[in-house]
Order: structure tokens, then C-alpha cells, then sequence
């Protein structure tokens, strides 16, 4: 489903967990209170604590109280905490980002369990008893290679989860239901060499970046209108990938950027942007 299906459904009694195809927004939709963890700091019920604590400004007295009910108080209070002086109105949702969700907690089955299973609660009180109905929801993101693995850990923990394809907002004009394997032209088929040598692991991601972005840049061949979307929405894929590591995480500790210009991507993302653009061309 799109984001915002999952938006509606989170809001309702669909999922209100969902396994993202493709990057997370690089702004958030209006109205949606948007965070972003990397799962790999969680490693414990204390580092859990932490990383929603910080993300989602829990108040100072929690950190006298820490303990699983005072989080499920304040996990449930992020209408307050993000709109104190209620001079905004309020969110239609309030969504967390886990990135690196293959590491989350992974030797704390227990934890996980209790925290996965929580999710329903924090969603019916929003849906049901806030004062201005909201979604909630959990986005997990992971390496394209641990999808499956991810998917099968929360759904063996008993949680409802879909898959996410934010389509709509990260890939500009191509539509959701644009169909798989189109049938390319000539002057598509000339990006299929790289783009495949690129998923198969032939090439490195800051190799795929230099070498896509100045020929579809420069190129003056002629496209359909749906090949053109979709090699487009690569090359802003490449134009925010980011190959330092150190570099990324500097970008996403600046909040104020990241929310001005997005997320940067890393390699595993780039490569499953180009995964998504290489079905959709070139998928028999």
C-alpha cells in the first residue's frame, strides 16, 4: 500500500505496522509528526527508552520513572508533547521510522515481544480516547536483503504488518499503480546494463551515483513519459545518496535539515531504489 493508505488504515483497524519497499519520506506528509531511529542503538529496554525519549521530547521526570508504564504514559501523550502551547492544530498522525529495523533489540526477544504487542494499545488510544483522533504507527526500514527477515520477526511476535511503497510523495509524479515491466524503448534499455550491474553487486553504489547521474543529466534521448518518471525518480535517488558514513550520520543528527532537505540515503537504499526502477523497466 502507499504511505498515505497505511496513514488510513494506521488510523482505523488496519495494520498500523508497515515494512517500507522504498525510503521513508523525505518530508512528511502534512499534518503527520514524523521521527526517525536507527534501530541498531536499540539494544536494550534502557536504549529503547532513550532513542523514543529523545526523538519524541519526552518530559525530564521520565527520566526518574523509567519504567514500561510510564512509557506507555508518555508514548501516548505525543499530541501534547509535540504541540505544548497548542498553537498548531493537531497532527492526523504520529509516525516513528525505524531504520536498520533487522537490529532492533535482536538478542531481547522478550522486550521485543511486549514492545511489538504494545503498538495496538498506543493505536486504539489514539483512534479511540484522544481528544483529537490520530494515526499511529511504526515504519520499519532495513537493507533489502533482511525485508523477509524483518517481516517474519514481528509477524511470529503476533503483529499485523503490510508493506509500504511511499510512491506518492518520494518518487514525485510516478503513479502507485504504475505497472511492472513496461514494455522499455531502446533508449531506456541503455541504462539496463548499469543499473543491473549495480543490484547485482557488480558495481559499488558511490560507482553507480557518478557514473547515472551525468548521462541521464546529459542525455538528450527521448523517453516515454512513464520510463522518464521512473528514471528520474533514480536520479534523485542518487542525488541524495550520501557514501560517508560519518557524513550521514552528521546530516541526520541535524534535524532541521533533514527535515528541510530529506534524508540522505545509503548504499543498501540507493540499491533498492534501483531494484524498484529495474522491475518496473525491465521486469518480464
Amino acid at each position: 500500500m502507499t504511505l498515505e493508505e497505511f496513514l488510513r488504515a494506521a488510523g482505523g483497524h488496519g495494520p498500523c505496522v508497515g515494512l517500507l519497499l522504498t525510503p521513508a519520506p523525505s518530508t512528511p506528509p502534512d499534518g503527520v509528526e514524523f521521527r526517525s531511529v536507527d534501530a541498531q542503538r536499540v539494544t536494550t529496554l534502557d536504549t529503547l527508552f532513550d532513542v523514543f525519549a529523545e526523538v519524541w521530547n519526552f518530559p525530564a521526570s521520565f527520566t526518574r520513572y523509567r519504567n514500561r508504564d510510564a512509557f506507555n504514559d508518555w508514548i501516548r501523550d505525543l499530541d501534547n508533547l509535540t504541540n505544548p502551547s497548542l498553537s498548531d492544530p493537531p497532527a492526523r498522525a504520529y509516525f516513528t521510522e525505524l531504520r536498520n529495523a533487522h537490529l532492533f533489540l535482536v538478542q531481547q526477544d522478550e522486550i521485543f515481544s511486549w514492545f511489538a504487542n504494545s503498538l495496538s494499545m498506543y493505536r486504539e488510544f489514539y483512534r479511540d480516547g484522544a481528544e483529537s483522533p490520530a494515526a499511529f504507527g511504526l515504519l520499519l526500514s532495513a537493507p533489502a536483503n533482511r525485508l523477509v527477515e524483518v517481516q517474519n520477526r514481528w509477524l511470529q511476535a503476533g503483529v499485523q504488518i503490510t508493506t509500504v511503497a511511499v510512491l506518492d510523495t518520494y518518487m514525485g509524479d510516478i503513479p502507485p499503480t504504475v505497472s511492472v515491466g513496461l514494455p522499455a524503448s531502446e533508449n531506456a534499455r541503455k541504462y539496463q546494463g548499469l543499473i543491473s550491474q549495480f543490484i547485482n553487486g557488480q558495481i559499488s553504489a558511490s560507482e553507480f551515483e557518478t557514473t547515472f547521474l551525468p548521462v541521464f543529466k546529459t542525455s538528450e534521448d527521448m523517453l516515454g513519459q512513464d520510463e522518464f518518471e521512473i528514471l528520474q525518480y533514480l536520479f534523485r535517488s542518487c542525488d541524495e545518496y550520501v557514501a560517508d558514513p560519518e557524513l550521514r550520520d552528521r546530516i541526520l543528527a541535524d534535524a532541521a535539515h533533514v527535515r528541510k532537505y530529506g534524508r540522505p540515503l545509503d548504499d543498501e537504499e540507493l540499491r533498492a531504489c534501483a531494484e524498484s526502477a529495474y522491475r518496473q523497466l525491465f521486469a518480464e
